[in-house]
């Protein structure tokens, strides 16, 4: 905020941020007093706040060149709040390119072909509310993007990474899989990923979030079969497909039911690996058509 036409307003408001009759205020505030929160937002690296009622919350992006998709959300965890896209300029009630002004907890609005400038976000208050905002740069992708480790016998953890068709574990080598993680390469608000395990001489696990190791490590545990299942706002939005490589009759049928176990159980079988997609189904969020 600048203020050339009334220092007393700017030494007595906010004395500390003037210097030679310029008022500005500290990175990440706006408004009279510079009690107005304009923090700038990163590709899939949400900010978590809180707002009170009545009050307003400022966001800007910078859209690189040549981008064809930006995607705003707004997760809100508690209460109500409403959010305003605009280009150029803060949004208002009266005046944005879009809106989400829903009691949805999970608001998506996806602006296609922005221009290269800045694109501002406003969320307002309807009633206290605590919420995260995030901006994701490019298209939505038909299938989720993974990140997965897969701890194998006499090999220890491998990393990788992929969408369609993503597969953990060994073929024709006769390791078992001990253990593995997954978690989405890129936060998907309303949407959370849960898996299980059997394990030799322990039974099944209890189910674990995404992000979260199952099964063991040193203790040459087998996995003999596992299980996979969405939940969240956006659930039904979103497939699950997964299959297992079995020790001694190979892979198995493909499962698209949420939670279906695969595998076995009491059988000593080991399973040596399994393929898995999330395909996304159908759009959780409007698609704002800016320029060409």
């Amino acid at each position: 905020m600048k203020c050339y036409n009334s220092l007393f307003v700017c030494l007595t408001v906010i004395l500390l941020f003037c210097q030679t009759f310029i008022c500005a205020c500290p990175d990440g505030f706006t408004g009279f007093d510079c009690s107005i929160v304009d923090a700038q937002l990163e590709s899939n690296k949400p900010i978590t706040a809180k707002l009170s009622i009545s009050k307003w919350a400022y966001y800007h992006v910078q859209v690189p060149s040549r981008l064809d998709m930006l995607t705003f959300f707004l997760n809100d965890t508690d209460g109500n709040c409403d959010i305003y896209i605009m280009n150029g300029t803060y949004p208002t009630i009266e005046t944005f390119v879009a809106s989400d002004i829903s009691l949805d907890d999970i608001s998506y609005i996806s602006i296609s072909n922005p221009s290269q400038q800045i694109w501002y976000a406003s969320v307002y208050g309807v009633e206290t509310c605590s919420y995260s905002i995030g901006v994701h740069f490019g298209p939505e992708m038909a299938f989720v993007q993974l990140n997965a480790i897969a701890h194998v016998q006499d090999i220890g953890d491998v990393s990788k990474s992929g969408s369609k068709g993503l597969y953990l574990g060994t073929t024709g080598q006769n390791r078992r899989l001990e253990g593995f993680q997954l978690q989405f390469a890129t936060l998907i608000p309303g949407l959370q990923l849960e898996y299980m395990a059997h394990l030799a001489n322990f039974g099944d696990t209890r189910w674990t979030a995404a992000g979260s190791f199952c099964g063991t490590r040193g203790q040459r545990r087998q996995v003999e079969g596992v299980a996979f299942r969405l939940s969240g706002q956006v659930a039904s939005h979103y497939k699950l497909k997964y299959r297992a490589n079995l020790a001694g009759t190979g892979l198995t049928a493909y499962s698209t039911e949420n939670g279906q176990f695969i595998g076995t159980r009491g059988q000593s079988r080991r399973l040596e690996g399994f393929e898995i997609s999330i395909e996304r189904i159908q759009l959780p969020y409007q698609i704002i058509e800016f320029g060409a």
